[in-house]
């Protein structure tokens, strides 16, 4: 996820797909919300909320 790399964001579809309900996906999002403060990962909780709603 933090690279951005198509197939980074692959693989966390693969994985939400797997693990399913077992995730902490408002934990993910917390972190994914600080690193989204970082110059240039402005879209990673964007990203991640797009594939969670997929």
């Amino acid at each position: 996820m933090f690279a951005s790399r198509p197939r980074d964001l692959e693989d966390v579809k693969n994985v939400l797909i797997k693990q399913g309900k077992t995730l902490d996906t408002g934990y993910i999002q917390e972190i994914l919300t600080q690193f989204s403060q970082l110059e240039g990962y402005q879209s990673i909780l964007k990203d991640f909320e797009q594939i969670l709603a997929e």
